[in-house]
């Protein structure tokens, strides 16, 4: 949980609600993306966040009044709520997770299909053995 967050919990008193999940202090990227694998839905208000959920398959519920991901949103990983639609929308992921997680699997990532690396890759080679140009 981020500092600010924290802050946020204390204030609005909602020490409650987190006694019944794992809060954990921030994690490096690395850490963050092998924990958000395996987690049955993320909760975030980043718009990062909403990116990686595509490529791991993993549901969002994205607290902000707008994103500039929409592309989550209209693929189904993400949902975008207000933060007192926080627990129903989070209950209401969990109580369909196996089925929500079987349909996201089969989604197509809105960003790409994960072949840009190689791409790039190709297109480098064939720059430096003279057989492209720029341009």
């Amino acid at each position: 949980m981020h500092p600010r967050t924290r802050q946020a919990v204390r204030r609005a008193d909602c020490k409650d609600v987190l006694s019944r999940i794992l809060v954990i202090d921030p994690v490096g990227s690395r850490e963050f993306l092998s924990l958000a694998a395996h987690a049955a839905v993320l909760v975030s208000d980043s718009g990062g966040v909403a990116e990686e959920v595509t490529v791991l398959k993993r549901p969002l519920v994205v607290v902000r009044s707008s994103a500039e991901r929409a592309e989550s949103i209209e693929a189904g990983f993400a949902r975008l709520v207000a933060p007192h639609q926080i627990v129903p929308v989070v209950a209401g992921i969990l109580s369909r997770h196996r089925k929500l997680v079987a349909r996201l699997a089969n989604e197509p990532c809105p960003y790409g299909n994960g072949t840009a690396a190689a791409r790039i890759a190709w297109a480098t080679k064939q720059l430096i053995e003279g057989r492209r140009r720029l341009g």
